[in-house]
This record gives structure tokens, C-alpha cells and sequence, in this order.
């Protein structure tokens, strides 16, 4: 089934909030020495929708009238509204031991004795939200991981690779049409 939500888009308030810029967001975490990475399950899905907009996400099948009782994806101001959500949750932890880029929660520490104190303050946390992490996509006491496509490491940030190979090896334009 496919819900078309352009109409509803197009006349909702778009939301002002900007998403973080990476760079910035990696420029906080300079000279750490150990590193946990989290991963939302289901992210957006995991955001409830206040009721008196779950009229507005109204369809029908051949069976019955259904509303969603979950933000989704398609909706304009998910990804700004996610953010929110997050940075509200966890906002006296940011740039202490904590950075949050959407469904990514990045961890960050000098010394092994606080790993364990920071990572059952936000584990908590979660769970008083009921938001759940996906295991398989968490990294824990890691010196090096891969956080919004980039490679992060003790005092150093790089970019991966693969990703940059293609703007590096991209060739010259011969002509000013293709400029």
C-alpha cells in the first residue's frame, strides 16, 4: 500500500530547526581517547503522534478507516522533529560526554572508569522514553568508529574513503558547459 502525504505536506508549517552540521558535531568530540556508538531501532517510528494530529494521517482500505499513531518517515519535519526529541531527552549530557546526529548517539570519554558511568546514564535514560537501541549496530569501548561517515579515532577525524574516492578521482571539465 502506498500513502500519498504530499497534500499534507505541502500545506504544513515546515519547521525552522536546523539539523547540526557533522562537522561541527565532530569538532566537539577532538582528542577523546574512548568511544561508544548507539543506534535507534526503528527511529522516527519510535515517535509518537500527539492525537489531535492523527486525524491528519487518516486513510482507508476496503476494510476500515485507519490513523497512524507514529511519526512517519514521509511526513515533512521528521528528521528536524526527531532531532528535537532527541536533543530535549539527553540536552544536559550534549557536548559533555554525549553527541546526538538523528538515530546515532555517540558516547565519549578520556578515561575507562567513566565509560560505564556514562553509558548507564544514557541507557537509562532511553529507557525512561522507551526508546530502544539496535544492538547489532552498537560499537562499545571502541578506539576507532565509523560515526556519520567518518572515521573517528584518537585525536584524529578522517573522512571514509570510499566516499571521497569519487569527488577525488572525479576528471576535470574540458568545457565551460559542463562547469
Amino acid at each position: 500500500m502506498c500513502i500519498d502525504y504530499r497534500v499534507l505536506n505541502n500545506i504544513t508549517v515546515k519547521n525552522e530547526y536546523s539539523l547540526l552540521w557533522i562537522q561541527k558535531c565532530l569538532d566537539w568530540i577532538d582528542k577523546v581517547w574512548y568511544l561508544i556508538k548507539l543506534n535507534l531501532t526503528s527511529d522516527y517510528y519510535q515517535v509518537c503522534i500527539t492525537e489531535n494530529d492523527m486525524k491528519k494521517t487518516v486513510f482507508n482500505t476496503h476494510y476500515s478507516k485507519y490513523e497512524f499513531t507514529a511519526m512517519l518517515f514521509k511526513l515533512c519535519n521528521v528528521l528536524t522533529t526527531f532531532q528535537l526529541m532527541m536533543n530535549s531527552i539527553l540536552w544536559n549530557l550534549l557536548n559533555k560526554f554525549c553527541l546526538i546526529y538523528l538515530n546515532n548517539i555517540l558516547i565519549f570519554f578520556n578515561s575507562i572508569l567513566n565509560h560505564q558511568k556514562h553509558l548507564w546514564i544514557i541507557l537509562d535514560i532511553l529507557k525512561k522514553y522507551k526508546l530502544y537501541i539496535k544492538l547489532s549496530k552498537c560499537t562499545v569501548e571502541m578506539k576507532t568508529l565509523k560515526f556519520c561517515k567518518h572515521i573517528v579515532k584518537q585525536d584524529t577525524l578522517q573522512s571514509v574513503f570510499i566516499k571521497i574516492s569519487v569527488i577525488k578521482n572525479w576528471s576535470a571539465s574540458k568545457t565551460a558547459h559542463y562547469v
